[in-house]
């Protein structure tokens, strides 16, 4: 008798419908708890790239090296997050717009994620460096003189050479005070 009930409800519709669904939830929980653990990501070369650049160049000033040039970073984040972030993705901006003055300058700056990234899911982060450390001088104009040397001739004496034709006379150079 018992194996009868037994066999009738394992055969059943209902029970394979609640033992599907049993399963499913099962699956989903083990997905979700082995997907969300987090992972220390390390992101490397994240070039550094500069706001406001144009102000600079307003003032008279120019930016003569750069250091680092790079920056790298680390967070623990999610695994499902990995996949969006590297240095293609992730920006470091250094805003201009304070910067005034010649020489070494250190100036902080801001770390720009994907959008589809929330700042919540980085967890521990860590900087290689903390500020960026740039060399301002001033931006000098210059004009140089264009000079064809031509050196060549005619086929033929009968043939007359003319000045050689060029157009412009005078370029501008600019650049920093000590290299012109």
């Amino acid at each position: 008798m018992l194996r009868k009930t037994l066999n009738r409800i394992f055969s059943s519709r209902v029970f394979y419908i609640l033992f599907s669904l049993l399963v499913a939830v099962a699956l989903w929980m083990f997905v979700e708890l082995s997907e969300n653990q987090t992972q220390r990501h390390t992101i490397s070369n994240i070039k550094v790239e500069y706001r406001n650049r144009e102000a600079l160049h307003d003032r008279g000033l120019l930016i003569a090296s750069i250091e680092p040039q790079t920056v790298a970073l680390a967070y623990d984040v999610p695994r499902s997050v990995i996949q969006r972030l590297n240095n293609n993705t992730v920006s470091v901006e250094v805003d201009l717009a304070s910067v005034t003055r010649t020489g070494y300058i250190s100036l902080p700056y801001d770390i720009v994620m994907p959008s589809d990234v929330r700042r919540n899911d980085l967890i521990g982060e860590t900087k290689s460096v903390e500020r960026i450390t740039l060399l301002i001088d001033r931006l000098s104009t210059a004009p140089v003189p264009v000079r064809v040397d031509y050196r060549g001739g005619t086929a033929s004496d009968d043939l007359i050479v003319e000045a050689v034709e060029f157009d412009p006379q005078v370029i501008m150079v600019s650049g920093p005070e000590e290299a012109l």
